[in-house]
């Protein structure tokens, strides 16, 4: 959990670009966010503790494939913003865990750039079937594990009633645009 206090500017930019500047926030306010924001996080926790605890209740975990991931992350304060009203790092990477049946697949962790549309193809592939190759033939991700992976760039587009916000990833370099500001970091 974050610490409020130790967000100086914290205060003063929620204000003025987060809440309706109409309505006063302080210190308190913004604690009660990160509190619920760590319940949200406990809850989708015992969610998924509930769903796996199902599969081996009915005799079906061993051979499920279980995917959990997130399509944003979800800023606590760091860059002085709540919420997701900006695209940075803490946005852009998400988590992204595929769980195999034992002995389907190697466990790997893979350290590039790598989208959810990547999911069901990687999924799919498992499957020597006509049908399953057909689906993941039409799917516009790449085979996560097929060991000629080759995204190295990725996208995230975030819509504000005034604006557009944009972040493309080519590697390590992340090109940004917010507002008319044109940032490129390595």
């Amino acid at each position: 959990l974050v610490n409020p206090s130790a967000l100086p500017g914290l205060e003063s930019h929620i204000i003025e670009n987060f809440f309706d500047p109409t309505q006063s926030i302080d210190r308190a306010a913004v604690a009660d966010l990160l509190a619920r924001y760590d319940a949200n996080v406990r809850q989708a926790d015992q969610c998924a503790q509930d769903i796996f605890e199902t599969l081996q209740k009915i005799g079906v975990y061993d051979a499920a494939i279980i995917v959990v991931g997130g399509d944003h992350g979800q800023s606590l304060g760091q860059h002085d913003w709540l919420g997701h009203v900006t695209v940075t790092e803490v946005n852009l990477a998400v988590p992204l865990i595929m769980r195999f049946p034992p002995g389907m697949v190697e466990p790997k962790t893979i350290k590039r750039v790598v989208s959810n549309v990547d999911v069901m193809t990687t999924v799919l592939s498992r499957f020597k079937s006509s049908a399953g190759e057909a689906l993941a033939a039409q799917a516009a991700g790449e085979d996560l594990l097929s060991g000629h992976y080759t995204r190295n760039n990725a996208a995230a587009v975030q819509l504000h009633p005034d604006d557009i916000h944009l972040t493309l990833r080519q590697g390590s370099f992340k090109l940004t645009k917010k507002n008319s500001d044109l940032t490129l970091h390595d």
